[in-house]
């Protein structure tokens, strides 16, 4: 909506978001790859991220627009993630809490999907010198970020019991 308005119609507003959305996915694996090697092999990551068949064909064929925005967010929850163990500071466990709510309040499957990625990922970079505090500051970081979104999620689980079209007995108009 913003865009739209900006731009004075929805088609020039939709290319700018999509658009926007398609430079912070790049932007982010652009980040992570950055604290696991070269700036070029950074730069070529993002590129190739921002072009990757998959993620062109979500929203120029599939119309999965959330989905589109959430891969966009999850690259950030990995780099913020690597920053933890890398350098551990506030602003990264922030980062991770920003970017585990966005994913969040963006698409729930891919927030599943990405949030036990993270989990592996974070079992094999754990070291033992600093495991204490490691894991200290990563569950700050996804505390953080189902506080920061807990008026989505803590709604969704209260409705939870609407939902019977997939009860034992449904109703024939399910």
């Amino acid at each position: 909506s913003l865009f739209r308005a900006i731009a004075g119609n929805w088609y020039i507003g939709s290319l700018f978001t999509f658009a926007l959305i398609s430079i912070a996915g790049g932007l982010g694996l652009y980040l992570w790859t950055r604290e696991l090697s070269s700036n070029n092999v950074a730069m070529w990551a993002g590129i190739l991220y921002a072009l990757n068949p998959y993620r062109l064909n979500e929203i120029y064929q599939a119309s999965l627009l959330s989905e589109y925005a959430a891969c966009s967010v999850l690259p950030f929850a990995f780099a913020f993630t690597e920053r933890i163990f890398r350098k551990g500071r506030a602003s990264d466990v922030a980062g991770l809490a920003c970017s585990i709510a966005c994913l969040i309040l963006t698409h729930v499957p891919l927030t599943v999907i990405g949030s036990l990625s993270l989990l592996i990922y974070s079992l094999f970079r754990l070291e033992r010198a600093n495991l204490g505090r490691t894991v200290l500051k990563l569950s700050a970081g996804v505390i953080l970020g189902l506080v920061a979104s807990a008026f989505f999620w803590s709604t969704v689980i209260a409705e939870l019991s609407w939902i019977k079209g997939s009860s034992v007995d449904p109703n024939l108009y399910y």
